[in-house]
């Protein structure tokens, strides 16, 4: 993966931990990169792509680091592990902002309260 993608991943997760998910802007993002908005949007649409991102780049390393798994019990170990390691950004990803959870899935947003997609964050 390209280092700059990498970092906005990585400063991503660094945010989860220090503020709710509602709250992360793109500003945000691109200062802690040190990049600008144009080379965010190079790389992603918007956060919840780059949501899409980070979860997928989880998940590979899940299945690098543990092999082939061939029972479901075989994916508790690892799933405790990563859950273990970003229990509070997960944490703050499910629960923060409003009283509805959300749950992203490519560009669109599914959510309990609302089932419309979400609007750019600046």
């Amino acid at each position: 993966m390209n280092r700059t993608k990498q970092n906005i991943i990585d400063e991503f997760r660094r945010l989860l931990i220090e503020k709710p998910y509602t709250s992360i802007t793109v500003r945000d993002i691109v200062e802690r990169c040190g990049i600008n908005r144009n080379t965010f949007y190079y790389y992603f649409a918007g956060i919840p792509e780059l949501v899409v991102s980070y979860i997928e780049a989880r998940a590979d390393y899940i299945i690098e680091a543990h092999g082939r798994i061939e029972t479901p019990l075989d994916c508790i170990e690892p799933l405790v592990e990563l859950i273990t390691e970003n229990k509070q950004s997960i944490s703050i990803a499910l629960f923060s902002g409003k009283s509805s959870r959300t749950a992203w899935t490519g560009s669109s947003c599914i959510s309990s309260k609302n089932t419309s997609t979400p609007s750019p964050r600046e």
